[in-house]
């Protein structure tokens, strides 16, 4: 079962906060003129953000502690486009 746990629009200056607290000063997700040169064609969310942000809202949720994260990053999400959170329920999962 799939539950949606919301949606969020990353900006660029918590892409640069998180650059600085991760050390991950890579162009791609803090510079725009960079960026938009880049394959990306802008700046791009970090993929450790975007996961720390879904486990956010899974606690905001209270979502049970995870016995396990899958991830997929099928392409790049640039700032301001919203992302969907979504949590699936394995059959059979105690809860």
């Amino acid at each position: 079962m799939q539950r949606t746990l919301g949606n969020i629009a990353f900006d660029l200056e918590r892409c640069v906060a998180f650059g600085n607290a991760s050390r991950d000063s890579n162009p791609i997700h803090v510079d725009p003129l960079y960026a938009r040169r880049s394959i990306a064609g802008g700046c791009a969310v970090h993929g450790v953000l975007l996961l720390l942000s879904a486990l956010e809202a899974a606690f905001a949720e209270a979502i049970p502690r995870p016995t396990r994260i899958q991830a997929k990053f099928h392409r790049f999400v640039a700032l301001g486009n919203g992302v969907t959170f979504a949590c699936v329920e394995e059959e059979g999962a105690a809860h």
